[in-house]
């Protein structure tokens, strides 16, 4: 069987396979570590888990900017059969794809506070970092619960479902 690095009208190409899952282990990786903040273990200090947390989102960045280009340059492959969730599948993934840039959003308005601490404002400032940094947790819960739903709905998917293209984001287009 020939290995097709680019995606076929029904079904994933290497590429996007490598960039899916290279992504859901980022993100993943993003998720616990960002739980652990707040709950350090006895190995890693809170702010050995803060600079865990914030490199791997700094590495996720280029390899999401390389998933929608890669994305926009494909297309999309449509299931071989039509699906009832089709449109709201796809709704989904862009719901979280949002809830991923606001997350990232809320980051950059927390490290924007740390500007401020250089030069001592008031505590107006201080009220507000914390606003922001609840923030920033709201949205991770939520990205925990969208994901969640995401294995949960993939999962039924390659369980329940008769045809091969319910397996397509966990293995290579079959040649036979």
């Amino acid at each position: 069987m020939a290995v097709s690095y680019k995606d076929h009208p029904h079904d994933f190409g290497l590429i996007s396979l490598i960039l899916h899952w290279l992504n859901a282990i980022l993100i993943l990786m993003i998720c616990f570590s960002g739980r652990q903040i707040q709950n350090p273990t006895s190995t890693l200090t809170q702010a050995e888990v803060l600079a865990v947390h914030t490199n791997v989102a700094l590495l996720a960045i280029p390899i999401i900017i390389i998933r929608i280009i890669w994305r926009t340059y494909q297309g999309y492959p449509m299931p071989k059969q039509t699906n009832k969730y089709r449109k709201s599948i796809k709704f989904y993934n862009y719901f979280l794809f949002f809830l991923i840039v606001a997350s990232y959003l809320s980051a950059l308005y927390i490290t924007s506070f740390n500007l401020f601490e250089i030069i001592k404002i008031d505590e107006a400032i201080l009220s507000n970092e914390t606003k922001a940094l609840s923030m920033h947790q709201f949205i991770g819960i939520a990205i925990y619960f969208a994901l969640l739903i995401h294995i949960l709905g993939a999962s039924k998917q390659i369980l329940m479902s008769k045809g091969s293209y319910s397996k397509r984001m966990i293995s290579l287009r079959d040649e036979n």
